[in-house]
């Protein structure tokens, strides 16, 4: 009886939920990529939250192109032919799971269990800033993140700020407070850091080449050598 009376109400509740995605559509073409490369795009292009195990799909390329299409359909014929449907949660985020989950009483907890870790990551995809156009974007191939490094308050370029990337990719800001660095299009966490200023901390969603300023705030000491500064204004 408590199976059943939990399988109606979420039954009940994803009628809605499909109501409400019914107005979220997606406009994009994908062309000779793989599933995971595929879904990945789709959560840049509009937004969205798709939580799925990776290992649930195979490396096949595949082409899709969709105009004003329901994000819900468009991921009804990623996934036909396979064992995984696509449930909408709420928010624009949606769960890839086996189809037989729907049939098991755990489906409840299992929807409890991931309602944390959901939040957490849309709370931090909020914070992304995105460089560049996803028209623009293609994939592996190196683009070109510029931009000037100033002081907040006096706007006064800074010379010689680090500037690393999580990954170990780095550079500094020339005499003029410019920079310049090729990177592949994705996420990153950028740190800008210089001798008496606030660190700069930030994530980029780098789609492909753009610009990205930073105002350095005077703040605590920082003596951390950085690996990519060799200049004498910051005692390195």
């Amino acid at each position: 009886m408590v199976k059943n009376v939990i399988i109606l109400f979420f039954l009940l509740c994803r009628a809605l939920l499909l109501a409400q995605s019914a107005n979220q559509t997606i406009s994009a073409s994908f062309q000779e990529m793989t599933t995971i490369q595929i879904l990945s795009e789709m959560e840049a292009v509009c937004g969205a939250s798709l939580f799925y195990k990776q290992d649930d799909f195979s490396n096949l390329k595949r082409t899709f192109v969709w105009k004003s299409t329901p994000i819900q359909e468009a991921l009804n014929q990623i996934l036909e032919g396979t064992d995984l449907i696509a449930l909408p949660y709420k928010n624009k985020t949606w769960i890839l799971i086996k189809k037989s989950f729907v049939d098991r009483s755990q489906l409840a907890s299992y929807f409890n269990d991931l309602q944390q870790s959901i939040e957490d990551s849309k709370q931090t995809q909020e914070n992304w800033v995105q460089i560049g156009d996803f028209s623009q974007k293609v994939l592996n191939q190196e683009q070109i993140l510029k931009g000037l490094v100033v002081d907040k308050l006096t706007k006064e370029p800074i010379t010689g700020a680090n500037i690393v990337f999580e990954g170990g990719s780095g550079t500094v800001s020339e005499v003029d407070g410019t920079y310049e660095i090729k990177l592949k299009p994705g996420r990153y966490q950028m740190k800008v850091a210089y001798i008496g200023y606030t660190d700069h901390l930030v994530l980029l969603d780098f789609q492909s080449s753009g610009h990205y300023g930073v105002a350095l705030e005077t703040g605590a000491v920082n003596l951390v050598k950085s690996p990519y500064c060799s200049c004498q204004r910051c005692g390195c």
